[in-house]
């Protein structure tokens, strides 16, 4: 596994997944709610 980066986000308050529509992510050309789920899943062979 050479070159794996891992990024932790942790918080009490908001959940990034559910919390996607509060953060007024609408109308975007590249970036979209999809693209944003995927930013906190883990590859296969992480899990």
């Amino acid at each position: 596994m050479d070159n794996v980066y891992i990024m932790t986000v942790a918080s009490k308050l908001y959940d990034p997944e559910c919390d996607i529509l509060d953060l007024k992510i609408r109308n975007l050309t590249y970036y979209n709610t999809a693209i944003h789920r995927a930013a906190f899943k883990l590859p296969g062979f992480l899990k």
